[in-house]
């Protein structure tokens, strides 16, 4: 598994990148040709008031290259 910092990410993607992939990602999704699960929060404690959490999302789209 290979996780990515927010500083990780922001080294290896420009912001014009960013942006291009998720209009095309939302066009895909508005089509109909992308999939979606909403947000998951997962709460662990870890001590008197204080937790741990987790929150994840993901999808698919069938582009193979943001490019197109």
């Amino acid at each position: 598994m290979l996780i990515l910092s927010n500083d990780d990410v922001e080294r290896l993607l420009t912001m014009e990148d960013c942006l291009a992939a998720m209009e095309n990602a939302f066009r895909d999704l508005a089509e109909g040709n992308g999939i979606n699960r909403p947000r998951s929060h997962t709460y662990v404690p870890r001590a008197p008031n204080v937790f741990y959490m987790f929150k994840s999302m993901d999808g698919a789209l069938p582009r193979p290259n943001f490019d197109t």
